[in-house]
């Protein structure tokens, strides 16, 4: 294939991502295009979409310097506990992880996330054998570059603030960590999935606030979604609410 792209199936979606080439057989089936990478065409639905990316050709001391000093000092001490890195999680591990943590936020659960296949990874950050915090992450070889997908943490029936704090330093912790082992498998973009470019919400502002203390560059990749898709979403939206089912697009739960 000449054009650069991750291409997912979903039951009738066809799903791609950091795709710079539309085709008339992507406008005509139900297609979305997940950060576009060129200008895009006509016959197709644009939804803004901002993400913040780090530079991992950088050394990485240069990487950790480019941080704020508030979330260095954070990830020194997370550090300094015992924190322990690992890549070798389950994806069954994972979905359970993330969705006790989504149902204690309100968030949508996920289903599963076999259609990623090799191109998913799992991270996680534990303490004394305890998971604290993982991620998942969909990698681009193609373009090298490594794309937070969901972040969960272990707040559940902890109400202790220095316990909940100190999960926060374990998340940093992990961000960093993150970037080192995507660093050292040769990618060269480490990207945060997404951002709410000038959002008046406080909730995403503080998520905003996050992502900023990792420093990084702001870059515009729209979303694109074909007529059909389109349709075929608010239909699907629709019978979901009647339902009572919090679902965030048609059957695919992950994007």
């Amino acid at each position: 294939m000449s054009v650069n792209m991750l291409i997912f199936n979903n039951r009738f979606v066809r799903e791609k991502w950091f795709c710079s080439k539309q085709t008339l057989i992507d406008a005509l089936l139900i297609t979305k295009f997940k950060q576009f990478q060129q200008k895009p065409k006509h016959f197709f639905l644009i939804k803004d979409f901002y993400t913040k990316i780090i530079d991992l050709t950088q050394p990485i001391d240069t990487i950790f310097s480019n941080f704020t000093k508030h979330t260095r000092t954070k990830i020194k001490k997370a550090t300094s506990k015992g924190v322990s890195f690992s890549s070798e999680n389950s994806i069954e591990e994972f979905i359970s992880f993330y969705n006790q943590f989504a149902n204690s936020k309100n968030l949508n659960c996920i289903g599963n996330l076999k259609k990623y296949g090799t191109n998913l990874i799992i991270t996680s950050v534990s303490l004394e054998g305890k998971i604290l915090c993982m991620h998942s992450y969909i990698m681009d070889k193609n373009i090298s570059r490594a794309r937070i997908l969901h972040s969960a943490s272990q707040f559940r029936d902890i109400t202790d603030n220095s316990e909940r704090n100190f999960i926060g330093l374990a998340n940093r912790f992990l961000h960093f960590e993150d970037m080192r082992y995507f660093k050292e498998l040769g990618f060269k973009t480490y990207d945060l999935g997404g951002y709410a470019h000038q959002t008046k919400d406080t909730s995403l502002e503080q998520v905003n606030n996050f992502k900023d203390s990792f420093n990084g560059t702001l870059i515009y990749e729209p979303e694109l979604q074909s007529l059909l898709f389109h349709l075929v979403e608010k239909i699907y939206l629709k019978k979901s609410k009647k339902r009572g089912i919090n679902e965030a697009t048609i059957p695919n739960k992950n994007g």
